[in-house]
């Protein structure tokens, strides 16, 4: 009877523990590993967003497209406008192409996931196997209730109840196991076949837009063809350009000189200030100490004599400067300036809020005619209309002039550097004003793409600097 009753209390407490692990096993959360591909979302909406924005910018291209086909004759406004859209196509086939080693990556990655989640599996069903076959050569319920019973003390039946409970436990992890990785396996399955489908979409988006190129090129070499027959005309307009380009640039070295002669002049007085201050005072000095103290006289002469001295120097310095670099360099706000311009290479903003750059820096071949090169000085940026034009950086102007044919220009001083912003309309400054960066100077006048179109440029000193490399990419 004692046997018994030991017997049926073993089992009672092997029964409400199996219960309780049963309920534990059921609230157990299975947390899925992150997914790499989520990791690379944010490259994949870039490039989305990327494509999106090029997609827009060739929508706005083919309507001032339509626009020039009301004047019957071809001008270079046409070719312009086509030489931006074949370079936003360009673009777009190359984000695209990223958009495809994305997609590529994506796509390897996932089959190895596949790969390894089909190993677990294969894994996982045999290591249940084998323990659903133990337990099937075990299966005789009276064996395990006699294992327990058979324990020598009620420490070694705890110690059989918990065996048995951890073969319980094993077997509920194992279910939960395989049920996991096949859910997962399912997943990345189904998350393969769209990457593959995305895949699909994109090769074929890049084939039609490659066609498109091929057609916005030979529709390229119709409209040189035609230009040609004008060559008088163009190379007129090529004169009228560059000479507009040499009154603006010889302007700017006129200001330059102009800033270079005050700046050397400014700093020479300021010097002959001070010094004239430490005459005075080592003067004053002198008569006190003659009545107070005249074995100090020596003394006091030799610390002004120094500073004298010194600043005689200075002078000397100031009036032997040549280059715009030593000149500047005088002033300490000058410097300022220069060193905050520099510290800001590729990080200046725009001249304009919103703008392409349709002729870069520098000398190129004329884009109709052949054996013609152009040189600009800086970059021509097509814009909105009446789009305003803002200071890059902070500034003082040192010139508002005006070029007949050409608009007006204004040019902002940093220090050594300055930045200059032309065929403007009107303008919102004056000569001396300081401006802050991003400041608004004048409105933009149309160019020949029939769009606003601001030159600028960028001098350090007397020399011409690519604006391209100064500012920032975004």
């Amino acid at each position: 009877m004692r046997i018994t009753n030991y017997i049926y209390f073993l089992l009672i407490v092997f029964t409400n523990f199996c219960f309780a692990q049963k309920s534990k096993s059921r609230s157990k959360v299975y947390t899925k590993p992150l997914d790499k591909t989520i990791l690379r979302s944010t490259d994949k909406t870039e490039l989305e967003l990327r494509k999106k924005r090029l997609q827009q910018e060739i929508i706005q291209y083919n309507k001032e497209l339509e626009e020039t086909k009301k004047d019957k004759r071809t001008s270079m406004k046409n070719l312009i406008i086509l030489n931006q859209k074949i370079m936003k196509r360009q673009a777009l086939i190359y984000t695209i192409n990223e958009e495809l080693e994305v997609t590529a990556k994506q796509i390897s990655e996932n089959i190895d996931n596949i790969n390894q989640l089909n190993n677990k599996l294969k894994l996982l069903r045999s290591n249940y196997a084998n323990m659903v076959l133990n337990l099937y050569k075990n299966r005789n319920q009276s064996t395990t209730i006699n294992f327990i019973a058979n324990s020598e003390n009620f420490n070694q039946s705890i110690r059989r109840i918990e065996y048995f409970k951890r073969i319980a436990i094993a077997r509920k992890e194992q279910i939960g196991a395989i049920n996991h990785t096949t859910t997962e396996l399912n997943t990345t399955v189904q998350k393969l076949e769209i990457i593959k489908e995305d895949k699909s979409r994109l090769l074929d988006s890049k084939e039609k837009e490659k066609e498109i190129f091929d057609e916005e090129k030979n529709q390229k070499e119709k409209v040189v063809a035609q230009l040609q027959t004008r060559e008088k005309e163009l190379k007129s307009q090529i004169r009228k350009k560059q000479e507009d380009a040499n009154k603006l640039s010889n302007a700017i070295k006129n200001i330059i000189e102009q800033e270079i002669r005050k700046a050397r002049e400014a700093a020479i007085a300021e010097a002959k200030r001070r010094k004239k201050e430490i005459e005075k005072s080592n003067s004053d000095k002198k008569d006190k100490i003659k009545k107070d103290n005249p074995a100090s006289e020596t003394v006091a002469n030799n610390e002004d004599e120094k500073k004298i001295e010194n600043i005689n120097k200075e002078i000397e310095e100031a009036e032997s400067a040549k280059s715009s670099e030593e000149v500047f360099a005088l002033s300490s706000e000058n410097q300022k300036l220069s060193n905050g311009f520099e510290n800001n290479k590729n990080r200046l903003p725009w001249p304009v809020i919103s703008g392409s750059v349709i002729s870069g820096f520098g000398e190129h071949e004329h884009p109709v005619l052949k054996g013609i090169k152009i040189k600009n000085n800086g970059l021509d940026i097509k814009t909105k209309s009446n789009e305003s034009g803002r200071s890059v950086f902070d500034g003082v102007v040192t010139g508002v002039i005006s070029i007949p044919g050409a608009g007006k220009a204004v040019i902002i001083r940093h220090g050594e550097y300055l930045s200059v912003y032309s065929n403007l309309a009107t303008t919102f400054v004056n000569k001396g004003d300081k401006v802050k960066a991003k400041q608004p100077i004048g409105i933009v006048a149309n160019g020949e793409s029939g769009s606003g179109e601001l030159h600028f440029e960028i001098w350090k000193g007397q020399i011409t600097q690519n604006p391209q490399t100064w500012l920032s990419r975004n």
